[in-house]
């Protein structure tokens, strides 16, 4: 029979993950929006420019990884972002060519975090975290934007096991945490798909409050799971 305190132990954990796992998630701020001006005026091209504007983490050591992790995510919201509007029947053109709408996206933050810290020590160590600023501007040459928020992708601050001492009774009480549905949520990947997700529904608002045109039902189905994160590499603390 397994000791008493190393059930109590794992279901504590398992708890605590389930009650804390709503400091989790994405959530839209800072929302303010002008109306349109032009008569008549129906969007029917968009561009995209997604940046990277992360500061560098404080240790010379992280920068590196830090910057691919950037890298990978300007790519992916990039093609996310592109898909999802496509489906709503945008035409996703380049900025050369235009269009009625561009659509910035600022990368302010990018932490790719590790799954493990998070378990075991929990506090915000090994948190995955990313904070982007979203602009939507009229035609080209228009500095008043139509559009602007920012959006915040987080795996949360859940307590950890043991305190942050990675003892054998720690280790099993987060593997029982790691097993809980929902308990956990994988870094980068699904940062990036929630954030698409809430630019797609902050977009859809403003189109309907301009009664532009904005195809309802599910719009391209995206994954960045495996995109922003290999299944065999290691997690890497950022």
């Amino acid at each position: 029979m397994k000791p008493i305190s190393a059930y109590l132990s794992r279901l504590m954990l398992a708890a605590a993950a389930l009650t804390l796992v709503a400091c989790a998630g994405t959530k839209v701020k800072d929302v303010q929006s002008t109306s349109n001006t032009t008569a008549g005026f129906s969007p029917h091209t968009i561009a995209i420019v997604v940046e990277n504007n992360s500061p560098p983490p404080s240790k010379v050591s992280r920068r590196a990884a830090q910057l691919e992790d950037a890298k990978l995510v300007v790519t992916t919201l990039t093609d996310h972002l592109g898909k999802v509007l496509a489906g709503r029947g945008l035409v996703v053109v380049s900025t050369d060519a235009h269009p009625d709408l561009t659509l910035r996206c600022s990368v302010l933050d990018v932490r790719g975090g590790s799954e493990w810290l998070r378990v075991l020590i929990g506090y915000g160590a090994g948190r995955a975290e990313l904070r982007t600023k979203i602009t939507l501007l009229g035609s080209t040459g228009t500095t008043q934007p139509l559009v602007t928020f920012d959006t915040e992708s987080t795996t949360g601050k859940m307590p950890g096991a043991g305190f942050g001492l990675a003892s054998g009774q720690a280790l099993a009480a987060g593997g029982a945490a790691l097993s809980v549905p929902g308990a956990m949520r994988q870094g980068l990947g699904l940062e990036v798909n929630d954030s698409v997700e809430h630019i797609d529904n902050e977009l859809g608002k403003y189109f309907k409050s301009q009664h532009w045109q904005y195809s309802t039902g599910n719009a391209a189905t995206v994954d960045a799971s495996r995109t922003t994160s290999s299944p065999d590499a290691a997690p890497i603390q950022r």
